[in-house]
Order: C-alpha cells, then sequence, then structure tokens
C-alpha cells in the first residue's frame, strides 16, 4: 500500500508534465 501510493502520486505528475 504504501508504495502503491507512491507510485500513482508520481504518476499524476508525470502525466502533467506531458
Amino acid at each position: 500500500m504504501a508504495p502503491n501510493q507512491f507510485g500513482f502520486q508520481r504518476r499524476l505528475e508525470v502525466h502533467g508534465s506531458r
């Protein structure tokens, strides 16, 4: 669960950068 939350937030940042 901990790594899942971190990856989810990171993915949002990558999508926003695009």
